[in-house]
């Protein structure tokens, strides 16, 4: 009896573990999970790590923390190389934009020879109804816009917006190609498939990773095309693996499964070994 309830209970524990996982990875393999009560710990800590980021106005102040002195609250720049730490800035150091007369629908608008340090090589468009004067401004960002609420995680390339103003509920589709330097991708540990584009959805407030494929790659850089539905702020950056978005506890009841799986391996081959030995 005693024997049946040990396999019941290890039955029982290996379930529930096997269903609290299956259930972490269903609502935390996405980038964009809820905020955990971890997050208050990084709030408090921005104030007084010496960086301008998250909503902060100026280096330690303004945003969450206590307002700017004159003249501290302005927005400065700083490269788009790390994920974490990313000053806040709040305009551009790009702006090129560029105009088309006519778009009709079937025929795709090609627009290129953007700056390279856009990361952007050329911008393809596919409208619904005939576009007039179609103008096209791409803005890069040497850290995260201040009208983004929501830091990208990861290693940022670039952080950019693309808009179209005039082409309103007209577009079909639109295909962004991007250039990422050879030297950035090997220099931050990456390869060429950890690369995508990711568009910020102001609603929702997260960054969604778009559909991105690599295409092809000469001496400088890796291209990859993006397709977007829409055009808003953007970064283009690492992609989160499947591996990297599991919470450190669901990696804890794996460990924890693990152990429990060689416990009963242990404890089978004893009992088998109980019954297998003569009696005299």
């Amino acid at each position: 009896m005693f024997v049946k309830m040990k396999k019941h209970t290890l039955v029982f524990v290996l379930s529930l573990s096997i269903g609290i996982i299956f259930l972490s990875l269903l609502s935390g393999v996405e980038e964009n999970s809820k905020i955990t009560p971890f997050t208050i710990y990084e709030i408090v800590e921005q104030c007084s790590d010496g960086v301008q980021n998250y909503d902060e106005t100026g280096v330690d102040c303004g945003g969450s923390c206590a307002a700017c002195s004159e003249g501290e609250g302005e927005g400065g720049g700083g490269g788009g190389g790390g994920g974490g730490g990313t000053p806040v800035v709040i305009a551009p150091s790009i702006i090129e934009t560029q105009s088309i007369d006519v778009v009709t629908p079937g025929s795709t608008a090609i627009v290129k020879d953007f700056d390279p340090e856009t990361g952007i090589k050329q911008i393809q468009i596919d409208v619904k109804t005939e576009v007039q004067d179609l103008s096209i401004t791409v803005s890069k960002y040497d850290g995260r816009p201040i009208e983004v609420t929501k830091e990208k995680s990861g290693k940022v390339y670039r952080y950019l917006k693309i808009e179209v103003p005039n082409l309103g509920d007209n577009l079909e589709k639109a295909t962004v190609t991007i250039q990422v330097e050879r030297s950035w991708v090997s220099d931050n540990g990456l390869e060429r498939r950890d690369i995508a584009m990711f568009r910020f959805d102001e609603n929702s407030e997260k960054w969604g990773e778009l559909k991105t494929n690599h295409t092809e790659s000469d001496e400088t850089y890796h291209y990859y095309d993006a397709e977007l539905d829409s055009f808003s702020y953007f970064v283009i950056g690492e992609k989160r693996g499947f591996l990297g978005s599991i919470s450190w506890w669901v990696w804890a009841l794996v460990i924890i499964i693990i152990l429990i799986v060689v416990g009963v391996v242990i404890w089978r081959k004893k009992e088998q070994s109980k019954i297998t030995q003569p009696s005299f």
